[in-house]
Parts: structure tokens; sequence; C-alpha cells
């Protein structure tokens, strides 16, 4: 047994690693990304005082240009980028791992392990990451890394990560909203310094930059919330398809059609989105649920905004594994399998792929909406964030409730 243990973990830590090396050659072999360049000239602007937000298309808060400032006369400066981004992959993957720990049997662990090595590695939408130099998987393992502070019963530091990764990227503000989840433990410790991180670093922006940064932040922030670029989230699918502004050779040219199906469609993330606060079962799933509902839901998405869906893989393949309602976790980790492997299987999507285009976005709809449904009416048998830990396991919860057994692990109970 321990000799198989040994080899399932070498399996989990050396095929990942493979990956990485080969994703790593791959995005250099692919050249610097647009986005990273957009970086790489705001942090230049930094370097010489000078207006950051004169620089094109950077719309985020100073920090990544503050943090490029140093590098933008470094030759590597592009595999240094490249590299923090696959780890930041990888610490996504621990990060869910460890908060799945207690509740997994040893030789689940390694599997779990290797599922989201492999998965996050072999995303569509961290390959396209990769090649634009964004840093969605950085916001990808802060939220992960949130999570298990949370599990660890930390708050603040819970809070305080999630409002990093709004400072990264503008729109994971909408992340905040698992805090308000109902039977949300100590809601206003984490809440407080959610809001104290983000203020704290307006502040410092005020005090080490130039005067009216925060309204060129913001301005900027509302200018480019209208781009050119194929909408992937809920509120765009109609325009996309049934209007001749989309990105995509129409099916119709009917802009009131394309209205009530962005209406429909929005409306339904939304109620999914009501759902998850009012019923929000496993604590674990109802953040990533927020997170993929807030990517169904923002104006502008692009699609490697979609890898931040892949740890709801994750986390429905370990429900799978322990056999926690086996009619109901199975399915929803193989339609969780398709999602992820759909924009794989029908890429590329140009402009006459509309119905690739409308596969994807229907498949990530109807996978949020299978994840949130069953969670609903789950208890916390797959994470380590119910009561009770301390006193027995929550395996053994997950394997008495996956046989009709009459205890179940409690609800929400500390973060």
């Amino acid at each position: 047994m321990t000799a198989s243990l040994v080899a399932a973990w070498c399996c989990a830590v050396l095929v990942p690693a493979s990956l990485a090396v080969w994703r790593y050659r791959q995005a250099l072999a692919g050249g610097m990304g647009d986005d990273l360049g957009f970086y790489l000239d705001a942090a230049g602007r930094v370097r010489a005082g000078e207006d950051l937000y004169s620089s094109a298309f950077y719309v985020y808060s100073p920090l990544v240009a503050w943090i490029l400032s140093p590098f933008t006369q470094s030759s590597h400066v592009l595999a240094w980028w490249t590299c923090t981004s696959i780890v930041a992959c990888l610490v996504a993957a621990a990060a869910t791992v460890a908060v799945c720990w207690r509740a997994l049997r040893p030789w689940q662990r390694p599997t779990l392990a290797l599922i989201a090595g492999v998965t996050i590695l072999l995303d569509r939408g961290v390959a396209m990451d990769l090649a634009e130099g964004q840093t969605d998987t950085i916001v990808l393992a802060i939220t992960a890394i949130a999570l298990l502070l949370a599990t660890l019963q930390m708050p603040r530091w819970a809070g305080g990560a999630l409002a990093g990764a709004a400072i990264i990227k503008t729109w994971p503000a909408l992340f905040v909203l698992w805090f308000l989840r109902q039977g949300a433990p100590q809601r206003k410790r984490a809440i407080l310094a959610w809001f104290g991180t983000g203020l704290g670093f307006v502040l410092l922006t005020m005090i080490v930059s130039k005067p009216g940064i925060v309204e060129r932040w913001i301005s900027r922030t509302i200018a480019m919330s209208d781009q050119d670029f194929a909408v992937w989230s809920a509120w765009g699918v109609g325009h996309e398809l049934l209007t001749p502004r989309g990105n995509f050779v129409p099916l119709a040219n009917s802009p009131t059609a394309a209205t009530l199906v962005d209406l429909l469609l929005g409306g339904i993330v939304l109620g999914l989105l009501g759902v998850t606060l009012v019923r929000p079962g496993d604590p674990a799933f109802a953040l990533w649920n927020v997170v993929a509902a807030s990517v169904l839901l923002i104006p502008v998405a692009h699609q490697q905004y979609h890898l931040l869906l892949t740890p709801l893989v994750w986390l429905w393949f370990a429900r799978a594994l322990q056999g926690v309602n086996p009619w109901r976790s199975v399915p929803v980790a193989v339609l969780m399998a398709f999602r992820w492997a759909a924009p794989m299987l029908l890429d590329p999507v140009p402009i006459d792929d509309r119905w690739k285009y409308l596969a994807i976005m229907l498949a990530s709809i109807a996978t949020l909406a299978a994840s949130v449904l069953v969670n609903a009416r789950s208890r916390n048998v797959t994470t380590s964030l119910a009561r009770g830990d301390t006193r027995s396991s929550l395996s053994a919860a997950a394997h008495k409730q996956g046989h009709g057994g009459p205890h179940q692990a409690s609800g929400d109970a500390s973060s």
C-alpha cells in the first residue's frame, strides 16, 4: 500500500511537472503577448515618472505596472512572467487539493492532484492566457489561496486575499459576494478585511502617484467596458449571434431577439448566483460557483477568463471519487469534464464558426446550473469547511451519506 501511494504521488507530481515544462517552452516559442506588452509599456512610464494610463489598453490598477517596472529592460521578462503564470496554476491546484485533503482517502489525494495538475496545464484558457501574457492565472491562484485561508479559519486573511484578486483585475471584486452567502461565519471580519485591503491600496496609490490617478483608473476601466472583441459572457451571446455588430457571421439580424436572448441567459446566470447565495451548500463549491457566475456576467469577458471555471472540475471529481451521492456527483463531474474539453475540441473559433461559440457558451452556463443546483442540496462532505472536523473525519461522513446513512456532515460553519 505504501509503495502504491509513493508511486501515485510521483505520478501526481512528475506528470504535471512535465506538462509545465512543455507549456513553458510552448509559450516562449509563441513570443511576447500583446497584454504583457501593454503592462511593460505602462511599467516603463512608471519608471519615467509619467502617467501610466497614457499607455494604450492598460486598464487595471497600478499594481501590475509597479511590479514590472524594475524589469522593463530585461530580456528575460517574458520567461519570468510565463514561469510565474504556470506556477500560479500549480499553486491553485495545490490549494484546492489542500482544501479537500481531510475529506479524501490516501489514494484519492494523489488522484485529485493529478487531475487538477493535468487539467489546468492543458486548459485552453491557460494556453491563451500565456500567449497573451495576461494575469488570469494569478487571479486563479489568489482566489484558491483565499479559499484555503478560509478553510484554516483565517477570515481576515481570506478577505484580504480576495481583495488582492480585485486589485490585480478590477472585475474580481464580484467575488466578495461569497462572504454574503447564507450562513457564512465571521462574515464581518472577512468583509472588513476585504474592504480595508482595497481601500488601503487606493490610498497608497494616491500617496505614491500623481494626483488624479484613481480617477483615471476608474475612467479607463469604464471606457474599456465596451471592446470589439468577442464577448464570452451570457450578456453577449445574443448580440454576437443575432446582430452585425458581433464578431461572428450572424445567424440573423434582429436586435430585438438579441436583447431577449441576452436578457434570458443573463437572467439565468443571475438567478443561479442568487441560488448560490441563498442555498450555498458546500462553501468551497459556492465560492467557485460565484466566480463562474461572475465570469459569465461581466460585460467584457474574454475566452481565457473561462479558465477560472476549472476548479469546479476538481471539486466535482473530488466528490465523485468519494462516492458521495454518485447518481448526482458523477454526472456533474462528467459534465464538468465536457465543458473543460469543449474549447479544445471545438478550437479554433473563427468568425464563421458561430455554432462553436454557442456550444461553448451553453456548455458553460449548463455546467454552472448543474453545479449550483446539485450543490444547493449538498452538505460539507468534500471540503474541510465543516463544523466538527476535529471530532471526526469528513471522509467518514461522506461515506455515510453516500450509503444513505442518517448522519451527514454539518453545514457552513467556519471560515
